[in-house]
């Protein structure tokens, strides 16, 4: 299903409708969606004065998890990148209070957060590979701070060159 227009573009379409006095097809062009989209939008604000239908419900089941839920595990993996989904299942459960099962967890990381399986599993490997060459100058694990978004680049012992974020010692 495509994704809903905005309360703002609806309520332009009827502006433009309206006060603007323009046709469908030219309101088509202008908010760049379907000329049925602008005729639904025209008809539940002529039946209800409003840009949506009042009484329609969303289709299927409800979500498992949350936005907060969502949120609550991107920050789990910034904070630990190489935490593991059992690891997840269980911090979830004991702070928020949900009872998911690890395919959900894994579906919702791949299809919400945008984190692919390919990409975590390189961002693992790497901080893997990191921590080994700090571990050889004495640099701890819990002392090195590592995001996914970072541009900073750096090289391993070996001279290869790795995206890592700005570290810090304590």
């Amino acid at each position: 299903m495509a994704p809903s227009l905005s309360d703002d573009l609806n309520e332009r379409i009827i502006q433009w409708y309206y006060e603007d006095l323009r046709i469908m097809e030219g309101i088509r062009d202008l908010s760049r969606c379907s000329i049925g989209l602008v005729y639904n939008v025209i008809r539940n604000y002529r039946d209800f004065g409003q840009v949506r239908n009042p009484f329609s419900r969303r289709i299927g089941r409800p979500r498992t998890l949350t936005d907060e839920d969502l949120s609550f595990l991107n920050s789990l993996i910034d904070a630990n990148p190489s935490l593991y989904l059992d690891e997840m299942q269980q911090k979830l459960s004991d702070i928020r209070g949900v009872h998911i099962s690890i395919p959900t967890i894994s579906r919702a990381l791949i299809q919400r957060i945008n984190l692919s399986r390919k990409g975590s599993q390189r961002h693992i490997m790497l901080i893997m590979a990191v921590h080994r060459c700090l571990a050889r100058h004495g640099v701890t694990w819990p002392f090195l701070k590592i995001s996914r978004l970072s541009r900073t680049y750096a090289k391993d012992c070996k001279g290869s060159i790795f995206l890592l974020s700005p570290f810090q010692v304590d």
